[in-house]
């Protein structure tokens, strides 16, 4: 038996695709998790993909997917975990404050990873 990610290359693209679309990482590569826990529609829309990414996925190793109850954030494990062949996501502890309340979090960076070409061959 083929793996999924064999069979299923095309497919896998296209969801990770519709993620990035649904973030909008083309534009805004920082997420706060403030923000992205506050943000129910991106939530809503990212568990969406959950059937998609049941039928094309290897899913023994996605726990938001297989268990979604152990998990606090399924759609950031998701997130995190379709994402990160594709960027470098660094996450940094973050403080600001707003209407006089003072909010330690998460601030997430997303960095596409740029995959070198091999060098030329000299032909002689």
């Amino acid at each position: 038996m083929r793996l999924k990610t064999v069979l299923y290359k095309e497919e896998q693209a296209e969801i990770v695709t519709k993620l990035i679309s649904l973030m909008n990482l083309d534009v805004n590569q920082i997420f706060l998790l403030y923000d992205l826990d506050k943000d129910v529609e991106l939530q809503n829309n990212i568990l969406g993909l959950v059937p998609d990414i049941r039928k094309y996925y290897n899913c023994n190793n996605i726990k938001a997917v297989t268990d979604p109850s152990r998990i606090k954030r399924a759609w950031l494990s998701i997130i995190k975990t379709l994402l990160k062949p594709v960027y470098s996501i660094v996450a940094e502890d973050y403080h600001f404050t707003k209407d006089e309340k003072y909010i330690h979090t998460q601030k997430y960076t997303f960095n596409k990873i740029v995959l070198e070409a091999p060098p030329l061959q000299k032909s002689e």
